[in-house]
């Protein structure tokens, strides 16, 4: 998509600023706080945050209030204050074992070690309007907080260490030994022999370790 220029000048500028902000104020509802939008549309101020590449929650909620809650505005205008921030630090590689985590699912491993976390998601609720959110209130929120936590008498204890899926299918591969080896040696000689190219025999190679290693090793 192209852009023309566009006549008109800073007072052009100026009014279409002030009719975006008439959009927003012309409501006869409260106006909305940033605290809101960052404890009740987390979500929201998470994606841009990520789009915006910067863990600050107030400015990402104030850039979704600002932006009338245009995701993709609300991401320019965060990185855009970003750039004006000087580099404090750099972050260093951090082993992820020990993480405490709030969702960790697997779908190529039904009994993955530590177990599926499913965490607080809706992927498998109904995608129903709740219709009792039209008339939230502080007594409803403490009500449904209560039956939330009622009848909890313990918490399952989260795994001290959860390894990774690819570590696991590492310590697959060592059961085989020697004829992974063997099994290599035998498939490039075989394509060696067909006389296809050196991108076409490792692609071959490498499909049919991966299938028969996890044959081998009962993944499938």
């Amino acid at each position: 998509m192209g852009y023309v220029a566009v006549k008109g000048g800073t007072e052009a500028i100026e009014n279409a600023a002030g009719l975006l902000t008439y959009e927003t104020i012309k409501g006869a509802s409260a106006p909305l706080k940033v605290e809101q939008v960052a404890e009740q549309l987390y979500l929201l101020v998470e994606r841009v945050m990520g789009e915006g590449s910067l863990y600050a929650p107030e400015l990402a909620a104030l850039a979704i209030k600002q932006s009338a809650g245009d995701t993709f505005e609300a991401s320019f205008m965060l990185r855009a204050y970003r750039t004006t921030k000087p580099r404090i630090g750099y972050s260093l590689p951090q082993s992820t074992k020990g993480m405490r985590i709030i969702r960790r699912i697997s779908a190529a491993f039904k009994d993955i070690p530590g177990g599926q976390i499913l965490g607080p998601t809706s992927d498998y609720t109904l995608r129903l309007l709740d219709f009792e959110l039209m008339n939230d209130t502080d007594e409803k929120r403490k009500k449904l907080m209560k039956e939330l936590f009622d009848g909890i008498d313990s918490i399952a204890p989260i795994p001290d260490s959860l390894p990774k899926v690819i570590e696991i299918l590492g310590s697959s591969l060592k059961c085989m030994g020697n004829p992974v080896r063997n099994m290599i040696e035998i498939r490039h000689q075989g394509m060696k022999e067909v006389g296809t190219d050196h991108h076409e025999r490792h692609g071959f190679i490498s499909v049919g370790i991966g299938f028969d290693t996890a044959m081998v090793c009962g993944v499938v």
